[in-house]
């Protein structure tokens, strides 16, 4: 079933959701609405087809992949926090990040725990994001 309305989006699942969220940010298109933006498939009766087109967008968008072309922006930030879940399929990304960043000497952190893509969400936030980033900060003065 295509979700073609903002109504349908917000009675969708969290998978839709998120598609459409990374959608808006790796394949804007201000001519499609209601959404403004291109999904990589489309639904063709009860099949989807994939757009290569859009395909290719998003695989360009991702920020695992983009370190070497920004640099210098990159290596104007104090720090970047990262870390990934042991049965999460989006940590091999994560730490192909952190030593993209490593190797253009942009001060990261990267850290593995047990668990899931959102498990763990405010513990992690407290025990290890905020107190990075406090350190950073006070460090900074």
């Amino acid at each position: 079933m295509s979700i073609d309305s903002w109504d349908a989006l917000l009675k969708g699942s969290f998978f839709a959701k998120a598609v459409h969220a990374v959608s808006a940010a790796y394949a804007p298109n201000p001519a499609n609405p209601p959404f403004y933006s291109d999904l990589p498939y489309q639904f063709a009766g009860d099949s989807l087809s994939i757009s290569e087109n859009v395909k290719a967008k998003w695989s360009a968008n991702i920020p695992s992949w983009m370190a070497d072309q920004y640099i210098s922006n990159l290596q104007q930030l104090r720090a970047i926090a990262l870390d990934g879940g042991t049965s999460d399929s989006w940590t091999a990304g994560s730490k192909y990040f952190s030593d993209a960043l490593t190797r253009i000497k942009v001060k990261n952190s990267f850290e593995t725990y047990d668990g899931g893509h959102t498990d763990k969400l405010t513990e992690r936030f407290y025990n290890n994001i905020l107190p990075y980033f406090s350190e950073i900060l006070i460090s900074e003065k």
